[in-house]
């Protein structure tokens, strides 16, 4: 549970430590009563008032009614998450004066509207934010029937710029300086004349929350920002699946990519086969007709060898150059070479005028004549 609390109006200085800018003091906190019905004990504020240090200013505007409100949500680690974005200001000291009480916080203002709205008078109070530690508050019924909440340890969440102070007259601005650091520093110690235990108008190192953190989800103790956070979260819901389904849409694109990918390669590798086996084809194809060509001469002079040594008769020739035509050009030329002596002793016979024409019947009467066995010992030898 949040708590919050008004106060009234602030004092503001234009530079610290040698360093321009817009910085304010002003009341925090103290052990009275306040108007939202939480009071935190004195001693609660000893020990907890250094967890302020380094939480942030902040500047909301409530949606329903236009004016200066808190954020909350329904845990400490998100209500730090949703102030980040309304940050303003960083507080860099506080104290508390013993004999009144009341604590004080000195911030940074970094955002130069916020600045120009305190130094116009447009802005006037603040009101801290607290979490109470669990089992820490105390419920004590008044004389009246009301309830009061005592919180007896809490941890500093922010102070929020407000419209309507919930402490009354406490805190009204008891000095006003807009001089040098030394003026500044010596007006203040006038005003509060407090004992600050982390150490009067001293810078702290600034410890913020990251507020690149995803909001979850946030809920407020007034209903717009409880909307607002509902919307919020209803916003990152959406965007989440939105991206989980732009994810899957994605890997189906890319499986898709990669199956349409495989079957190119396959459709390429498939055709650069196909064009291989043609081109195999027609390799042997060429090579089929280029064996024709070297054989072809081949076999005609064995035909017309055989034709004319009659060996063959002519009704045969077609199927002997068909035999012929399977061997290779080596055989087809050893056939040649083999019946060269044959071939000579034939011409000579033939060109010889006193020898009888072939198919004359003294041609056919004259091969009776020779010697078989002389004709072949002479083509051999």
């Amino acid at each position: 549970m949040q708590y919050f609390a008004s106060f009234q109006p602030f004092e503001v200085f234009s530079e610290f430590n040698g360093v321009p800018g817009t910085y304010i003091k002003s009341f925090l906190i103290s052990d009275k009563v306040n108007l939202n019905k939480w009071q935190a004990t004195h001693a609660a504020n000893l020990s907890n008032l250094d967890t302020f240090l380094g939480r942030p200013g902040i500047h909301y505007i409530n949606p329903e009614n236009g004016k200066r409100d808190h954020t909350g949500a329904e845990s400490f680690e998100k209500s730090l998450q949703i102030q980040e974005l309304y940050r303003v200001a960083n507080i860099i000291s506080v104290g508390c004066d013993v004999a009144t009480r009341e604590c004080w916080e000195f911030s940074k203002i970094n955002d130069d509207d916020i600045s120009a709205k305190i130094k116009s008078g447009q802005i006037k109070f603040i009101s801290p934010s607290i979490w109470p530690e669990e089992n820490s508050i105390e419920q004590i019924e008044q004389t009246d029937g009301t309830v009061i909440d005592v919180v007896h340890a809490y941890k500093g969440l922010h102070y929020a710029f407000v419209d309507e102070p919930a402490y009354g007259d406490d805190a009204e601005i008891k000095a006003f300086c807009d001089g040098t650091t030394k003026q500044c520093q010596d007006e203040v110690a006038r005003f509060d004349a407090s004992i600050n235990d982390v150490g009067p108008l001293t810078e702290h190192e600034i410890k913020i929350p990251d507020s690149s953190a995803t909001i979850n989800t946030s809920h407020n103790s007034n209903d717009s920002t409880k909307n607002q956070m509902a919307t919020t979260e209803e916003e990152l819901r959406k965007e989440l699946e939105d991206a989980k389904a732009k994810l899957a849409e994605l890997k189906d694109e890319l499986e898709d990519s990669k199956k349409s990918k495989q079957a190119q390669d396959e459709e390429e590798k498939k055709e650069g086969r196909q064009a291989q086996d043609e081109e195999d084809e027609e390799k042997k194809a060429l090579k089929a007709r280029i064996e024709v060509l070297e054989k072809q001469p081949l076999v005609d002079k064995i035909i017309t060898s055989m034709l004319s040594a009659s060996v063959i008769s002519p009704d045969l020739e077609s199927k002997q150059r068909s035999q012929l035509m399977q061997a290779s050009t080596t055989e087809l030329s050893n056939i040649i070479e083999f019946n060269k002596p044959f071939e000579t002793k034939l011409n000579s016979l033939t060109q010889n005028s006193s020898v009888p024409y072939y198919g004359s019947a003294a041609f056919d009467a004259s091969l009776d004549d020779i010697d078989d066995e002389a004709l072949l010992q002479e083509v051999s030898g």
